[in-house]
């Protein structure tokens, strides 16, 4: 049974919202950036199984969402990151890498 889907993207605080960072530094990293299992980051970047299992590299300033390997690659759980490798399960259930900025 896959995990609901979760927002990965923190929202500045507002009066009427509490906030769990007390520094006050939440950062929105924008529209459409969900997740189904929970983010890896790693030198200015976060990444992250997409809602349809998609593995994608956002910047962990907001700019520029990408796929990691060109786009092709799928992730059944969350990924991990190693020098400058990605590790992550396949939906086929293999153990694949990419380059983690290509």
């Amino acid at each position: 049974m896959l995990a609901p889907a979760i927002s990965l993207a923190l929202r500045p605080p507002t009066a009427a919202s509490p906030t769990n960072n007390p520094n006050g530094d939440n950062t929105w990293l924008g529209d459409g950036y969900k997740t189904q299992s929970s983010p890896f980051v790693s030198n200015g970047y976060v990444y992250f199984q997409g809602t349809g299992n998609q593995l994608y590299r956002a910047s962990t300033d907001g700019n520029g969402l990408a796929s990691p390997g060109c786009g092709s690659n799928s992730t059944k759980s969350t990924p991990f990151v190693y020098g400058n490798e990605v590790f992550f399960q396949g939906t086929d259930d293999k153990l694949l890498e990419v380059g983690a900025y290509q």
